[in-house]
């Protein structure tokens, strides 16, 4: 997000004489003439920058010329209670890149190298275990009233099965459903699109769902919808965030289970299965295998297997021979004895 780099260090700090007089401004002119920059090169920026350049812009309430880097400590102090480290990083990202853009026009009166960035620390989401799994299906079938049970089974049993993003399931519409046990659907955060499969148990389940998805009265193409509203729309990844947040404390689990926690469950099973990372990463929709290597490096099988092993030549001499391995020393049972 942040374009940081050494250029940024020879961006001209001009003169008193040189500096230009302030001109009559508005916020609204200074975020609107940003973000039509911004949007010229990524459409996405323009929604999500929105918020944080005009929080920033009112906080400092002044033309670029006048502003100096403490403006942009003021604004991070600002945060500091009541966000995570996560939002602290991404808004000062954003009020960075919005001062650069003033100082690539030779606006700002101080240098760039001054603006520091936090580094959030950030803590891996929760992995779900299979009897905490287990238990949110049991508490979503007699917690959830009768007409939301169908629905919300479904949606745990999906997340479980697939290891799909939050909103990646919610996307799905019904013509996506067309062939059994299986969807294609378009990768969030990408422009690819990757086939979805689950179980047996998963797709009756869908089945069922589907009965019930036919009787409603509206034209809406999802697949999941909220019918609490006055008319029948798209299920929202705020709304399952609060069911989840529901379905936990109905089911006393002290654990912080999210919709995330199902896709790290997901990859921690793959791994165990002997899944290559590449195959993961193709599974669960990501570019490289990387990123999946930082968690699949702690469920791999054959990595206490090769730990635990004094000597592998021996123990595959010992089992071309036919001789029985002790499971804990590995061993011959006779030595092991």
């Amino acid at each position: 997000m942040i374009q940081k780099n050494k250029n940024d260090l020879d961006l001209p700090i001009l003169s008193e004489s040189e500096f230009p007089e302030p001109t009559t401004f508005s916020n609204r002119e200074l975020i609107e003439e940003y973000l039509a920059w911004k949007q010229s090169s990524t459409k996405v920026a323009y929604k999500h920058y929105r918020p944080w350049v005009t929080r920033f812009q009112h906080h400092v309430n002044r033309p670029p010329e006048t502003w100096t880097h403490q403006d942009y400590v003021t604004f991070t102090n600002t945060m500091m209670e009541g966000h995570s480290p996560q939002h602290i990083q991404r808004a000062q990202c954003i009020a960075y890149n919005y001062i650069k853009y003033f100082a690539l026009q030779g606006r700002i009166r101080f240098g760039l190298q001054l603006l520091k960035v936090r580094k959030a620390d950030s803590s891996p989401h929760y992995t779900v275990t299979e009897e905490e799994y287990q238990t949110l299906l049991a508490t979503a079938t007699w917690f959830c009233p009768e007409r939301f049970v169908r629905r919300n089974r479904l949606l745990l049993m999906l997340y479980h099965d697939t290891g799909a993003r939050l909103r990646e399931i919610l996307s799905l519409d019904l013509s996506d459903i067309t062939h059994e046990m299986s969807a294609v659907i378009k990768t969030e955060k990408s422009t690819r699109k990757r086939r979805l499969f689950w179980s047996k148990e998963t797709d009756h389940e869908l089945r069922l769902y589907l009965k019930w998805r036919g009787t409603l009265k509206t034209a809406e193409p999802a697949l999941f919808v909220c019918i609490q509203r006055r008319t029948p729309a798209r299920l929202t990844g705020n709304e399952v965030g609060q069911l989840m947040i529901r379905l936990r404390k109905a089911a006393g689990l002290k654990s912080k289970v999210v919709i995330h926690s199902f896709r790290h469950a997901f990859i921690h099973r793959m791994a165990r299965k002997g899944v290559p990372d590449a195959v993961i990463a193709q599974m669960i929709g990501h570019s490289t295998s990387e990123t999946v290597k930082s968690y699949t490096h702690l469920s791999r099988p054959e990595l206490e297997y090769f730990h635990r092993a004094p000597n592998l030549l021996a123990v595959q001499s010992y089992q071309e021979q036919g001789i029985a391995i002790d499971s804990g020393s590995r061993r011959p049972i006779a030595l092991a004895a």
